[in-house]
């Protein structure tokens, strides 16, 4: 863990405008909103908290929208912790951020601590919480596979049957993988309607952690300029597509579990999973 460590920084996406979130009139943004199972805890508090528990603490948050809000949190954070002033920054994102994750992580890219070719990213979104047996094998993968990683992109998923995705009216990702040399690889990924598929199919169901390079950083800008993809799962299928790197693909077959918050109803089924109802 030390030797990835010394390389890896963390970013967790902060800036979303959490649209469908605002027209149940809650206010603020998403990634503070409190988990009432959890404490009270906002999410991002909770992201944090899990983060550092696995000795992940180089972490920087992108802000957008309402980002004075999260920057006044953070510094409540550091206030009450010292140590948090050394392990946790703040960026604002671009004005570009607007038109969805992807371009709020390309903010990166204008950060001269992350313009060398030795760091590695770890990926994560300010509205999903992940549990500490999920992250706890996701990192073990990393660390065992390091050599094959390295100037590698590397995504995650998990095998489920559709009966198991508590959500509504809700797109799934689903990653198609090939064999490539003893590796697999993805092949594609697949946004489908859950209510399309029938409750004993299986998927592989994407799990939104991205582990990269500042190289590939650079990959993702480059194909922007001459492409009218506006999601991250959009440019990873052009790159595979087109073959322009392979994209390892790692399945997480432990029983650790994700939940992102997108609506009401998500918010609403992670306190009753967390208060045991």
């Amino acid at each position: 863990m030390k030797e990835l460590n010394e390389n890896l920084l963390v970013v967790i996406l902060c800036a979303g405008m959490g649209t469908r979130f605002r027209k149940n009139k809650i206010k603020g943004p998403k990634s503070l909103i409190q988990i009432q199972s959890m404490g009270n805890k906002p999410l991002l508090g909770i992201i944090i908290d899990n983060l550092l528990s696995q000795g992940l603490d180089k972490i920087i948050v992108i802000l957008g929208y309402r980002g004075k809000l999260i920057e006044s949190y953070i510094s409540n954070l550091k206030c009450q912790d010292s140590i948090l002033s050394e392990r946790i920054i703040t960026i604002n994102a671009h004005p570009e951020y607007k038109k969805g994750p992807l371009f709020t992580f390309l903010t990166l890219l204008d950060n001269p601590e992350i313009r060398k070719e030795q760091n590695n990213l770890l990926v994560f979104p300010g509205d999903t919480i992940f549990d500490q047996v999920l992250l706890n094998d996701l990192l073990s993968i990393i660390i065992k596979q390091i050599q094959k990683i390295q100037g590698r992109a590397l995504i995650f998923y998990t095998r489920i049957k559709a009966s198991d995705i508590k959500k509504k009216s809700h797109l799934i990702s689903n990653v198609t993988t090939i064999k490539r040399d003893d590796i697999e690889v993805m092949a594609q990924i697949e946004e489908i309607e859950l209510s399309t598929i029938k409750k004993d199919t299986y998927i592989n169901q994407m799990i939104p952690i991205f582990f990269l390079n500042y190289k590939f950083l650079l990959l993702i800008s480059q194909i922007l300029k001459s492409s009218d993809s506006n999601k991250i799962s959009e440019v990873l299928n052009e790159i595979c597509k087109k073959n322009l790197q392979d994209i390892l693909a790692c399945e997480i077959t432990s029983k650790g579990s994700f939940y992102d918050i997108d609506t009401a109803f998500d918010l609403e089924y992670l306190n009753k999973k967390k208060s045991g109802q």
